[in-house]
């Protein structure tokens, strides 16, 4: 299989933020997340790095504004749809 772990990079420590990833597609200075199952993650950050051999993505926080950031500092948005639409 193919899926992908992805991490946000931040100030030098790594926090996974979704597993199974089958989408990864930048939308308007935002990065849409689809795994598996369906949830998807709409994350404002940047590709720091894609590992294909360790099936594995880094992103770098993106912040607008510092106070509104979610405490990972990269303001996501969560939810479930299909993935093959």
């Amino acid at each position: 299989m193919c899926e992908a772990i992805v991490y946000l990079v931040r100030d030098g420590k790594q926090e996974q933020i979704m597993r199974d990833v089958v989408l990864l597609q930048p939308e308007d200075g935002r990065i849409l997340l689809a795994e598996l199952l369906g949830e998807r993650k709409s994350i404002r950050a940047s590709i720091q790095k894609i590992d294909f051999l360790r099936h594995t993505v880094y992103l770098t926080p993106i912040e607008e504004n510092p106070a509104a950031a979610s405490p990972s500092g990269a303001n996501v948005i969560t939810g479930t749809q299909s993935v093959t639409d």
